[in-house]
């Protein structure tokens, strides 16, 4: 839950936050904070992005190990029945469904002792089906699983998954009846919780009674290159987090850099692991990429020089050569036709002076 001024930000990136002017406390999920990442622009030319997932696997399941009826054998024959319904809420809770576990019969004679307790709880495989039926039916972001007698819980985008149990009773009741819902066959505890149970008492006078659990998501942030992740209120310390008190619980203190993370170091056998382990690789393939088009582009702007530098010097190169070079055939071609027209002048100019001493020979 996000109280007045509380946050989360990204690489100085403020992805969610409740105003200090608000009056109202928001509930917020591993999902929705992942959407908020995933649609801000900043982040996503930073490289920045979450996968969010929320994978729920309970203990070992049975009909009796859900459910135990506790009952106050009396001295007067009566017959009861509780029926247990399940409630799951995913998210905010706007999108539930109900779910029938089953129900227990009693039956109690005259004298003391002679009490019966028929369970009619609904096996692994039935529940799995009443529940994949029901999500699809409001087209719920969950799918059951029996995963080796175990019931496993898997929401599409990390949704928190929240389960209430209703025990309603009919028939005659006495004092200290007792319906105990063991919710660690129904839903993943953390370690640090100790309470698995819950007592449902006191049908003498009240004859439906609730309990819940939930199991909240977790959401995984990388990017290209490190960054920080700040919180405000929203989490304890990790490392010493107070109980029951844990908020969104992030592995790293407000204002630290996010940690590196080894592909060898993650289970890829379950969807989670998995989800972590293709977001690492999605980075690691987006980093290569940018690498190159970093390389490429130096490449080119190397080449673009290179071609300026190449197209210059083909210029000077050509302007030497105008000034340089000479046109051989051409000169050739002019001292030729100038050496013939020196010959010829110097032809005439004997011609002519031939004339007059044939003159003077006459005049002789």
């Amino acid at each position: 839950a996000f109280a007045p001024g509380e946050y989360v930000s990204v690489a100085g990136v403020k992805v969610y936050e409740n105003p200090t002017t608000s009056s109202t406390t928001y509930l917020t999920d591993a999902a929705k904070l992942a959407s908020a990442i995933n649609s801000n622009t900043t982040l996503q030319n930073l490289g920045i992005s979450a996968v969010a997932s929320n994978e729920s696997v309970a203990d070992v399941y049975s009909p009796s190990s859900a459910v135990s009826v506790s009952v106050n054998d009396g001295n007067s024959a009566r017959t009861a029945t509780f029926t247990v319904d399940l409630k799951f809420y995913l998210g905010d809770g706007s999108v539930n469904f109900n779910v029938n576990l089953g129900t227990i019969d009693i039956s109690d004679g005259a004298s003391s002792g002679d009490t019966s307790v028929t369970y009619n709880v609904a096996d692994l495989d039935t529940l799995v089906n009443r529940i994949n039926t029901a999500a699809s039916a409001v087209d719920a972001p969950i799918t059951a699983v029996n995963d080796n007698g175990k019931l496993k819980l898997v929401t599409k985008n990390g949704e928190t998954i929240a389960l209430e149990a209703k025990v309603s009773a009919s028939g005659t009741l006495n004092a200290n009846d007792q319906v105990t819902i063991n919710f660690d066959r129904l839903i993943e505890f953390s370690s640090d919780v100790t309470t698995k149970k819950v007592d449902m008492t006191g049908f003498d006078t009240n004859a439906t009674q609730y309990a819940a659990a939930a199991k909240a998501g977790k959401i995984d942030i990388a990017g290209l290159d490190s960054f920080t992740v700040e919180y405000s209120g929203v989490s304890d310390s990790p490392t010493t987090p107070a109980a029951g008190n844990k908020g969104l619980a992030f592995q790293i203190d407000s204002g630290q850099a996010a940690s590196l993370q080894n592909l060898y170091t993650i289970d890829v056998s379950t969807n989670s692991g998995a989800e972590k382990a293709l977001l690492i690789i999605s980075k690691a393939v987006q980093k290569v990429d940018k690498v190159r088009s970093e390389i490429g582009a130096t490449m080119n702007n190397l080449q673009a020089i290179y071609d300026a530098q190449k197209v210059a010097m083909d210029n000077t190169n050509e302007a030497e050569n105008v000034i340089r070079n000479v046109d051989f055939s051409k000169e050739m071609s002019t001292f030729t036709t100038m050496q013939i027209r020196m010959q010829s002048g110097v032809a005439m100019l004997a011609q002519a002076n031939t004339l007059p001493q044939l003159v003077l020979q006459l005049l002789r």
